[in-house]
């Protein structure tokens, strides 16, 4: 399986090449030129694109596009907190059968974690399926992608699984906490992904936290088609805005 994320490898001197770590063009909102958004992406210079799946039927979406364009696109599995009351003992062995099948695209685990603010699933069932999610990474060698909202609410419940679970690799997907959090998940190893909200006016304390941030913890993410920059707000995000901001 590849080591897209640099964790079994060392980062390069030079820093980390710029990919998009954290996207979602296999969504409808790219069916009408997925194509040319990928072509911009290469043009722009990313050297990847990672499709980030959220439920069992999106994370096929996810491979398929992954299918579609080898070696430049990758995909993970898994189920967003949004979707965690689907995590059972089937689909956890679904998505492994996905991995098993597909060893050379699916790059991560996720998008999984907590979302103590807008998701209808029970907590005690979000932190079931994000543990089971933290084992399956952990099985195969690969990164947990950490969706957490509102970051302060689940962080220590997040940190909490990760230790019981003695996960190695994780990434704070669309990092949005204080630097002290930030300080402590560089420390253990794990990576945080910062958003092209980083530029916006108002988060000065966002961009202190990712220039302080050492190159071997710091990926890059649209999150697409969400969050895209602050001069094109109520506009679809699509991953070669990257290369214009970071």
């Amino acid at each position: 399986m590849p080591d897209l994320f640099y964790f079994d490898n060392p980062v390069p001197k030079s820093g980390l090449p710029l990919f998009d770590s954290h996207a979602h063009i296999h969504y409808p909102d790219f069916d009408i030129d997925r194509t040319q958004v990928i072509d911009r992406a290469k043009q722009a210079g990313l050297t990847a694109i990672v499709c980030i799946g959220t439920h069992y039927e999106d994370s096929i979406k996810a491979l398929k596009v992954a299918k579609d364009n080898p070696e430049y696109v990758y995909a993970t599995v898994g189920n967003h907190p949004y979707y965690a009351d689907q995590t059972s003992s089937k689909c956890i062995k679904d998505f492994k059968d996905l991995i098993l099948c597909n060893p050379d695209l699916i790059v991560g685990i996720g998008e999984t974690g907590l979302d103590y603010f807008k998701s209808p699933v029970d907590r005690k069932i979000q932190q079931d399926s994000f543990t089971e999610h933290c084992l399956l990474a952990k099985e195969f060698n690969l990164p947990v992608i950490i969706h957490l909202r509102e970051f302060s609410d689940c962080f220590e419940d997040a940190l909490r699984i990760l230790k019981e679970t003695d996960t190695k690799k994780a990434i704070f997907h669309c990092y949005t906490g204080d630097l002290e959090s930030a300080k402590l998940i560089w420390a253990k190893g794990y990576k945080t992904s910062f958003g092209l909200i980083v530029n916006y006016p108002k988060n000065s304390d966002l961009r202190q936290i990712y220039n302080a941030c050492p190159p071997e913890f710091k990926l890059h993410e649209t999150d697409s088609p969400y969050l895209p920059p602050h001069d094109k707000r109520g506009q679809r995000n699509e991953p070669s805005f990257l290369a214009d901001y970071f």
